[in-house]
């Protein structure tokens, strides 16, 4: 029988494969074959949010109760424990920083990654009056936007830490 599958996020892997993430869990397509399966894994069944290149052989899936790491090969995957102890929180979106440093915007603020678990961002945190982040991105100049829930669009500057609140109309 046929699946219609609502598309969240898609990710095109160095070798040709497409990833889809969806209501219903993570699917590919295959280059070669051009086969449309689902990966099945009873715990990524999961609204995947988004999907983002981890190294060479990994992919971040960004769900709405955590992130996982999925290896591509062999599709084991492990979900990425936070260091604070917080559970059952959203990831939205994704970007990696100038120095390879990864960011998430998730329902409890901004978190980063290091030696393979998750952190709140604190230096940002205290500028962020609302801790929902539908957005993140890192741009060439090491400044970090984030859209927020219901504040508007931020511009973090990770050299100097300084914060700035973008509105409309705008002065800037």
């Amino acid at each position: 029988s046929e699946m219609c599958i609502r598309d969240r996020s898609s990710y095109l892997d160095s070798t040709g494969n497409l990833w889809v993430g969806s209501s219903k869990g993570l699917h590919i397509i295959d280059k070669n074959t051009e086969y449309f399966r689902k990966i099945a894994t009873k715990s990524i069944n999961k609204f995947i949010k988004f999907i983002a290149q981890y190294r060479e052989k990994f992919l971040f899936l960004g769900t709405g109760d955590g992130l996982i790491k999925f290896d591509t090969n062999n599709q084991n995957h492990e979900k990425i424990l936070y260091n604070e102890g917080h559970t059952n929180i959203q990831f939205h979106d994704s970007a990696q920083g100038l120095n390879n440093q990864w960011f998430f915007a998730t329902s409890n603020g901004v978190y980063t990654l290091r030696d393979e678990k998750l952190f709140v961002y604190e230096v940002l945190q205290s500028h962020l009056p609302n801790k929902y982040i539908h957005t993140v991105h890192v741009d060439s100049n090491n400044l970090m936007w984030i859209g927020t829930a219901s504040e508007g669009l931020y511009q973090f500057n990770l050299d100097n830490n300084s914060c700035l609140l973008y509105t409309s109309p705008s002065p800037r």
